[in-house]
């Protein structure tokens, strides 16, 4: 399933990408909107992947995941 008007990741074996992995995958959508609005671009990998586009620091990721289990409780996001 490819996100209407957004990208696709090719490929998760890129180093630069940050893997996030979606423990419900009907979230997708929600994870790369939310990513948008922080200023991270995401892109769909598979089913309940997102790859980031770019790195970024591990506490500004900390810190969006956060704010994403306030957010989502029911929808947990694991960093491969």
């Amino acid at each position: 399933m490819t996100l209407t008007g957004r990208p696709r990741c090719e490929t998760r074996d890129d180093p630069t990408n940050v893997i996030l992995r979606l423990s419900d995958p009907a979230y997708l959508e929600r994870l790369v909107a939310f990513l948008d609005s922080v200023g991270q671009r995401g892109m769909e990998a598979e089913g309940s992947v997102v790859a980031l586009e770019r790195e970024i620091p591990e506490e500004e990721l900390r810190i969006y995941l956060r704010v994403w289990s306030v957010l989502y409780p029911e929808a947990p996001v694991s960093v491969e």
